[in-house]
C-alpha cells in the first residue's frame, strides 16, 4: 500500500476526536483489507510529516497516555482534498464486504472522464502542455488543443480541466468526458501565476465561469422539508440562513447568476422561490413561461 493510502488510513483512525497508541493503530491496520506490514515508529513519524505537509493536519503525541490525536480537527473537516481522498480509501477498505454483498450494494455511475486524469496531472507535474481533441456539442465537431493545464475540478459527477492557451489568453474550461487522444505535450511551460484554483471559481456556481456576470447577493426561500434538505446539503459554499418561520427558511448566497444556478433552483420545484434580486425572479418567470409553452 502506498504512503498516501497509509496516511489517509491513519487520519481516518484518529478522526472524530479519537486518541490511539501506535499499537492500537497497528491492530486496526492489521484487521483492514489494506494491511501489508506493521507501521514502525520511525515510519509513523514520516507519515505524520507527510500528512502535515499535504493536508495541514497536525497529529500530536500525548506523553501522559502514549496516544496520538489530531490537534486541529476542525481544519481536517474542511479540507476538501483530504475528504475526497479519504472517501476513496473508505470505499477501498470495504472492497471485500461490498463484493460479498454485491447484490445489495448499488452505485451511481462513476465520475466521467476519470481515465483522462492521469495524463493531465502528469502534464501539470512535469510543467508541460497537455494535448487533446475536444468535441463541442454546439458545433458537433472535434478540435485539437495543446494547452497549459492549470488545474482540474470535480463537480456533479464530472471532471473538468481549466487550461490556458500557450499565448496566455483567458483560460478555458473543458469537460474531461469530451476529450480524446489525451497525452502530455512537448511544449514546456506553465500557466500564469495569477490563475489561482482557490479563487478562480469563487462566486461561480458549479463550473460556470462568466467574468461578465458580477458576484452578488442572492436570496432563496425554501419551503417545508426542503429546508432541512438544503441545510444538510448546501447549494453553494456561501450559503447562510438569514431568516426562518413556520415551514420556511431564507438563505443568502454570494454568487454570479448563471445557467447552472437556475437549473439547480428549478430542481427544487415549487419548494424554492428566489426572493432577491428581482432580475433573478424575472428570469425564473421567463424560464417557467417558456416551459409552459411546451406543455400546452
Amino acid at each position: 500500500m502506498s504512503k498516501l493510502e497509509k496516511s489517509l488510513f491513519i487520519v481516518e483512525q484518529l478522526s472524530g476526536g479519537k486518541r490511539l497508541s501506535l499499537k492500537e493503530i497497528n491492530e486496526r491496520f492489521e484487521r483492514s483489507s489494506l494491511y501489508d506490514a506493521e507501521i514502525l515508529p520511525r515510519t509513523f513519524a514520516r507519515y505524520k510529516e507527510f500528512i502535515l505537509m499535504n493536508w495541514g493536519i497536525i497529529i500530536e503525541y500525548d506523553f501522559s497516555d502514549g496516544s496520538y490525536y489530531i490537534e486541529n480537527e476542525d481544519y481536517a473537516d474542511t479540507t476538501e482534498l483530504y475528504k475526497y481522498l479519504l472517501t476513496s480509501v473508505r470505499v477501498s477498505n470495504l472492497t471485500a464486504e461490498i463484493m460479498r454483498n454485491r447484490d445489495r450494494v448499488h452505485f451511481s455511475p462513476v465520475s466521467t472522464g476519470v481515465d483522462n486524469l492521469y495524463p493531465i496531472l502528469t502534464a501539470i507535474e512535469t510543467k508541460k502542455t497537455v494535448e487533446f481533441d475536444y468535441f463541442t456539442f454546439g458545433k458537433q465537431e472535434s478540435n485539437h488543443h495543446d494547452r497549459f493545464p492549470c488545474f482540474v475540478q470535480e463537480w456533479e459527477g464530472r471532471w473538468y480541466l481549466v487550461a490556458e492557451h500557450q499565448n496566455h489568453k483567458t483560460p478555458t474550461v473543458f469537460a474531461l468526458e469530451r476529450m480524446s487522444n489525451v497525452k502530455v505535450g512537448s511544449v514546456e511551460g506553465q500557466p500564469e501565476n495569477s490563475i489561482d484554483p482557490n479563487v478562480y471559481f469563487a462566486g461561480s456556481f458549479g463550473v460556470n465561469h462568466n467574468l461578465d456576470e458580477p458576484v452578488q447577493e442572492v436570496r432563496i426561500k425554501f419551503y417545508d422539508a426542503q429546508v432541512e434538505y438544503v441545510k444538510a446539503k448546501p447549494l453553494h459554499s456561501s450559503q447562510k440562513e438569514i431568516g426562518a418561520g413556520d415551514g420556511w427558511a431564507i438563505f443568502s448566497y454570494n454568487l454570479a447568476l448563471c445557467y447552472n444556478f437556475y437549473q439547480q433552483v428549478l430542481w427544487h420545484r415549487e419548494k424554492a422561490e428566489i426572493v432577491y434580486p428581482e432580475t433573478a425572479r424575472e428570469e425564473i418567470k421567463e424560464i417557467i413561461n417558456r416551459v409552459k409553452t411546451i406543455y400546452k
